[in-house]
């Protein structure tokens, strides 16, 4: 069968605490894991679907009808509780989300795997779901409203989940059939970032592009293009997203007033809502303070106008917390060693 393109609704299928799962009933649990994968591919065919990936507590799947996702999602969870679980119920969560996801394929193996916001959702929502329950975005809702009626789901309302922009309304299936405790809403995190008062739509490469580089080890990486692009929009946009992922949080230092190397220090300071000690050179003083916290990710928001004098002192903060991420806007590269670059 050949991937869906263009609006496609992406389905995460998993076991919810499956390592602990595994540690306590052992071989039984794990051949019921079998079985369950076996079922729950199946099922992907019989709908419709396309396996994007099969892990081993889990499934992707794509559909180019939103109302077959859900009788996916539906007939998976009602499929998986006719097994025998160890320790009970059956531990099978999904997440449901419609967008237009990036479609990429293997130019080894020819599979189709997709990538963006959407996918991201969806993968969030499954997440944020209990055993037994499964989690529609609004969009997926409205996509599926000809297969799906008002009894067929449960308005569980706005809830602002790990790595998503803006609270997201969650739905959820009543096939479901009992009540659930609240979902995973995301944890409270230290930033200045600013509220986002609308969606982010496009740019998906460019967010792809950026996440690849972090998770891939970039301590560095620069947004740059002229001015007006969407950069400052851009990054935001991505600190918000990996926030979830740096336990000191994520941080916009603004700029565009700085005149000089101590006056970007200062904005720094000022963006982490502390004073710069008056024994301590600025630069040495905001190399001290990101060395002492948590890992975390900071925007130096219209580095090119400092470019010259700051881009040492962005090297040392970046080599005195190797485990933070600094991300630039700029019109030109800084020059960090190891910097990578993003066009806007």
């Amino acid at each position: 069968m050949e991937p869906p393109s263009g609006t496609v609704t992406l389905v995460f299928a998993d076991l919810a605490g499956a390592l602990e799962l595994e540690a306590r009933h052992g071989t039984a649990f794990a051949e019921t894991v079998s079985r369950w994968r076996e079922v729950s591919q199946a099922r992907v065919a019989k709908g419709g679907g396309y396996l994007v990936k099969a892990t081993v507590a889990g499934v992707m799947a794509a559909f180019a009808n939103a109302g077959d996702a859900a009788q996916f999602a539906a007939d998976t969870l009602l499929e998986s509780g006719r097994l025998e679980w160890p320790g009970g119920s059956a531990p099978v969560r999904a997440g449901l989300n419609t967008g237009e996801p990036i479609l990429e394929r293997d130019p080894v193996t020819g599979r189709a795997d997709y990538f963006g916001i959407a996918v991201n959702r969806a993968a969030r929502l499954c997440a944020a779901a209990h055993a037994g329950q499964a989690l529609l975005s609004a969009a997926t809702r409205e996509a599926a409203a000809a297969s799906i009626s008002t009894a067929d789901v449960v308005d569980l309302g706005e809830h602002r989940l790990r790595g998503l922009e803006l609270p997201e309304r969650i739905w959820q299936l009543a096939s479901c059939g009992r009540t659930f405790p609240p979902i995973a809403a995301a944890a409270s995190l230290p930033t200045n970032l600013p509220p986002q008062s609308t969606s982010f739509v496009g740019r998906e490469r460019e967010v792809k592009d950026l996440e690849d580089f972090v998770a891939g080890g970039a301590r560095v990486v620069s947004l740059t293009g002229p001015a007006g692009c969407g950069k400052t929009r851009l990054a935001v946009r991505l600190a918000s997203g990996l926030m979830p992922k740096f336990d000191g949080g994520a941080w916009l230092a603004d700029l565009s007033e700085a005149a000089g190397i101590d006056s970007v220090a200062e904005a720094v300071a000022a963006a982490f809502g502390v004073p710069l000690p008056r024994h301590r050179p600025p630069v040495d003083a905001i190399g001290d303070l990101l060395e002492l916290r948590p890992p975390l990710l900071l925007v130096l928001d219209t580095f090119d106008r400092v470019r010259m004098e700051a881009a040492a002192a962005a090297g040392a903060w970046a080599a005195r917390a190797p485990r933070s991420v600094l991300v630039l806007t700029s019109r030109v590269t800084a020059g960090v060693p190891g910097e990578r670059e993003v066009r806007v």
